[in-house]
């Protein structure tokens, strides 16, 4: 019998390492912006964010006609930050295993599913397209264990007149989250709301 006062523990919390949070949240991510062949793409993240920690960013393209840049999902890493956040908690970090990786952390999940939706809605999108960026240090032993080639660039992309928003967490100061979008797409009204949701959300 539990004494009063005292709530019963969560069974649904465990902890888990910071760099499986990550890779959660960055194939989540991938789910909700509609990367094509996503389990392609896990052995990329599971290589390079869980095992190597080899990724310094990731970008989702959405391209129209002539390589034209329409928008852009940034997900980028900073490996010094997370080294240093591991020393502080090295068994991990609570997660509750009912709730996604990115809504605890990163939050307003259904904001990003709306976006989503809403640059499908109104962009001519040609195709999507992942481009990694990697530790120079760590790119040979990538490729090899990912029998992929070098670096992808997305220099031939041209981009035109773009607003960026950024979301950061205070929980996974090791991760940035920067979405760009060609001038008037979003709405202007839907980057300010977005803003100012994640804004009150870390303030």
């Amino acid at each position: 019998m539990n004494q009063v006062g005292l709530k019963p523990p969560n069974l649904n919390v465990e902890l888990r390492h910071r760099k499986v949070v990550l890779f959660e949240i960055t194939l989540r991510l991938f789910e909700i912006f509609r990367v094509p062949n996503i389990k392609n793409e896990i052995n990329y993240l599971t290589i390079g964010i869980k095992e190597l920690q080899a990724i310094n960013e990731i970008q989702i393209v959405y391209v129209g006609e002539n390589n034209s840049g329409l928008a852009k999902i940034s997900i980028k890493f900073d490996w010094n930050v997370h080294a240093i956040l591991v020393e502080s908690s090295p068994s991990g970090i609570p997660v509750n295993s009912e709730i996604s990786s990115l809504e605890q952390f990163v939050g307003y999940e259904m904001a990003f599913k709306e976006l989503s939706n809403h640059l499908f809605r109104t962009l001519d999108i040609y195709q999507v397209k992942t481009l990694y960026y990697r530790v120079s240090s760590k790119d040979k032993l990538f490729q090899q264990k990912t029998n992929s080639e070098g670096q992808w660039s997305s220099s031939k992309i041209t981009y035109r007149n773009t607003k960026k928003v950024i979301y950061e967490s205070n929980v996974m100061q090791e991760v940035t989250i920067e979405l760009e979008t060609i001038r008037n797409l979003p709405q202007p009204s839907t980057l300010r709301y977005l803003k100012n949701k994640l804004r009150n959300l870390f303030s």
